[in-house]
């Protein structure tokens, strides 16, 4: 009994004694397409707060409000992209925009 097997990302035919991963039930890629990584977590009591992408370490308060001001100046250039977007989505994304960095601009009062 042959069965054929197809990466999902690629098409290519996985053949039978070729490594290959399955994600999902029936969700398989080969083994050219799965890119191995080490994803670094951390938690406080046991409880994961959050990943080496999503969260920010600091060694000085100076060091967080430089962070703080350089998002604030991408974000401006998103309000600046969708500010003339009069779509739902582009109004939604606009908005949500100004409030992040109206709430980032609150956090940076802390620091005068």
């Amino acid at each position: 009994m042959s069965i054929k097997i197809y990466c999902e990302n690629c098409g290519a035919e996985i053949e039978d004694g070729e490594k290959f991963y399955e994600a999902c039930l029936g969700e398989f890629y080969c083994k050219d397409c799965v890119k191995e990584q080490t994803l670094t977590y951390f938690t406080v009591d046991s409880e994961p707060i959050g990943t080496n992408e999503d969260t920010g370490i600091y060694f000085n308060h100076k060091q967080l409000k430089e962070e703080i001001e350089q998002k604030i100046k991408e974000i401006n250039k998103c309000i600046e992209l969708y500010k003339n977007d009069k779509t739902r989505g582009g109004q939604f994304t606009f908005n949500f925009f100004k409030e992040r960095k109206r709430l980032l601009e609150e956090k940076l009062q802390e620091f005068k």
